[in-house]
């Protein structure tokens, strides 16, 4: 399949696999399919930091791990200046 017949979802996915930086400026379907991929292989605590630092509200009945992450996450973002420092 050539990346002109692609879908936006696709070039996404494509993008990411590759390892090409996200671009800007694309549509919805773009993003989703790249941040798919990414996710593919994230383990559970991996999501829930994830979640946590693109400002999404923590998802109920996930795993312990996935709430370690979340949690870890946003004690990180809590303290002084740890809106610049990473846990993952």
């Amino acid at each position: 399949m050539k990346l002109n017949d692609m879908s936006d979802y696709e070039r996404g996915e494509h993008d990411c696999l590759i390892g090409q930086d996200i671009k800007d400026n694309e549509s919805p379907d773009y993003y989703s399919g790249y941040d798919a991929e990414f996710l593919k292989d994230a383990s559970d605590k991996e999501r829930g930091a994830i979640d946590c630092k693109i400002g999404f509200k923590a998802l109920i009945g996930k795993s312990a791990e996935y709430d370690a992450g979340y949690a870890e996450q946003y004690a990180k973002e809590q303290t002084v200046g740890g809106q610049h420092n990473e846990i993952i």
